[in-house]
């Protein structure tokens, strides 16, 4: 199994060699993946994988705590002793929440925010 782009489309490629005739056969299918972060009503934040299969419209999706994923590459590096990849992806993690801050803070003092806070009308 390869997976490669297309393109702005990852694709699929299945190859199979069928051992009583010695043909090869070979499948190419792109495949879309939207990436999401969303918290829960409960508080748990996931990341979110859909997955989209040729034409499908519907995709698959994939949910997975952030803990778990935080989890697996503590794991990961823990058992290579790579401490210097944690540190990276830790340094990524806080630079990208400041961001969000940052958007969320402007946002949240637009004027439009602040006259549907208030039900100030339009004029």
């Amino acid at each position: 199994m390869i997976i490669g782009t297309a393109g702005d489309k990852a694709v699929l490629k299945l190859r199979a060699e069928m051992t009583d005739t010695y043909e090869d056969l070979e499948l190419m299918v792109p495949v879309t993946v939207d990436a999401d972060i969303e918290v829960d009503p409960h508080g748990v934040c996931n990341v979110i994988a859909t997955i989209f299969v040729g034409d499908d419209e519907e995709g698959y999706e994939v949910k997975v705590p952030l803990e778990h994923v935080v989890d697996a590459l503590i794991e990961e590096y823990r058992d290579t002793y790579a401490f210097n990849q944690l540190y990276i992806v830790a340094h990524e993690l806080s630079r990208q929440a400041e961001r969000l801050r940052a958007v969320g803070g402007t946002i949240e003092d637009s004027t439009i925010a602040v006259s549907d806070l208030f039900n100030i009308p339009d004029d």
